[in-house]
């Protein structure tokens, strides 16, 4: 069949919808990770579960747990401490909050 028959075929079976760009996606991803061992890994994960010791758990792959976890944004152990916030100071005047150094140079004529 010549690239023209295929064209053909695709605008008589759908008409001008048939000829525009289709998503090269598959319609089935029959090895997809279900979605309830999906939460199962990032409920263990937030446990500080290692990806090492939720694979057998879980019986599901090492690299599958790493993906999963990746997407979840848990995939390094960094990921689950809290973020400490950093402590600021907003003043009104700009020399409202003055520091001064009264310690003496070692040394130095008074």
């Amino acid at each position: 069949m010549c690239v023209a028959g295929k064209w053909l075929g695709r605008y008589l079976a759908d008409e001008v919808a048939g000829l525009l760009d289709k998503s090269s996606r598959p319609a089935l991803s029959p090895r997809a990770v279900d979605l309830s061992a999906a939460l199962v890994i990032v409920e263990l994960r937030r446990k500080l579960f290692l990806q090492s010791r939720i694979s057998p758990y879980t019986g599901v792959s090492r690299s599958t747990v790493s993906r999963v976890l990746k997407r979840a944004g848990l995939s390094r152990l960094s990921d689950l401490a809290p973020v400490d916030t950093v402590q600021r100071y907003e003043r009104d005047a700009p020399e409202e909050l003055l520091h001064i150094d009264i310690n003496k140079l070692v040394g130095s004529a008074t």
